[in-house]
């Protein structure tokens, strides 16, 4: 009977860490070129669009979250100009992306505190950069040609509703509900 209570326990457990890990999708990687770039999760001090960074490394940054909205920020800022593509997997729908500088300033709403922001020059994309996603899909693609002040977008995604995790939660109790019937039930 000890060994059932266990696994009952572990088996909510991991429910309840999925529960919490869904709170904030951490985007990431699946595919980069070139190999020698890396993506990582954004932790300077330089002012994100300030063209100081001077990194091989494809940023993300969580911003903020408005209702059922998050926000992210994706930059590269290489010391020269360098091709830089992924294909980026946020785990959630992707609601919209902006990628002008005109509308990275116009979406600020959205910025951390955080983060310094300094748009220098053109910090969105410039012309033959691509970035692309499919409405309601989770994966978003860029090939940019990166160079000081680099590249930014911001990308906004869904977040799942708190009657999904009341739902989750639910199906969570009945499942440990039937678990310990079938406990008592064995003794």
């Amino acid at each position: 009977m000890i060994g059932k209570s266990k696994q009952l326990l572990a088996a909510t457990a991991i429910g309840l860490s999925a529960l919490a890990g869904s709170a904030f999708a951490i985007p990431s990687a699946t595919t980069m070129l070139p190999s020698s770039i890396t993506f990582e999760q954004y932790a300077g001090t330089q002012a994100i669009g300030s063209g100081k960074i001077d990194s091989n490394t494809l940023f993300w940054a969580q911003e903020q979250s408005f209702g059922t909205i998050e926000s992210f920020v994706i930059f590269f800022d290489p010391s020269k100009t360098t091709l830089v593509g992924a294909l980026l997997d946020f785990g959630r729908p992707i609601q919209a992306v902006f990628s002008t500088t005109k509308d990275l300033k116009g979406s600020s709403v959205f910025e951390s505190a955080s983060f310094d922001y300094k748009y220098k020059g053109n910090t969105g994309l410039e012309k033959g950069d691509v970035v692309s996603f499919a409405p309601g899909s989770s994966k978003l693609e860029l090939i940019w040609s990166a160079n000081n002040a680099g590249d930014a977008i911001r990308v906004l995604t869904a977040v799942p509703e708190p009657s999904t995790y009341a739902m989750f939660g639910l199906g969570l109790l009945l499942v440990g509900m039937i678990a310990r019937r079938r406990i008592q039930g064995a003794a």
